[in-house]
């Protein structure tokens, strides 16, 4: 069991059963899943744009330089890093991306 006054334990709870209510059981198992993106042939943060995780450019180079991105459980600084098949990337706390070949 979770400890007492862990609030981000208790609002993934209520998030699933939200979910659940609304859109039924098998939703709350897919809403954890990552969101599958293709290869794009570009940097990070136009790419991150493009699969619309950001809504411009400027946004997704700040999400990267504040730290808020991660590749492969690596944190990426660098905004011309291009994204390869395989990448597991994390945005923020709970956007997972899984970078897929065209």
């Amino acid at each position: 069991e979770q400890a007492t006054g862990d609030h981000r334990y208790f609002k993934e709870q209520l998030a699933d059963e939200l979910i659940q209510l609304f859109h039924g059981q098998d939703a709350v198992g897919q809403a954890r899943q990552p969101i599958k993106v293709v290869v794009l042939g570009k940097p990070l943060a136009p790419s991150l744009k493009d699969w619309g995780i950001t809504a411009s450019i400027g946004m997704a180079k700040d999400a990267i330089t504040s730290g808020g991105v991660t590749v492969n459980q690596q944190l990426v600084t660098d905004w011309n890093y291009e994204p390869k098949a395989g990448d597991q990337i994390k945005v923020g706390k709970g956007k997972f991306l899984e970078v897929e070949a065209r």
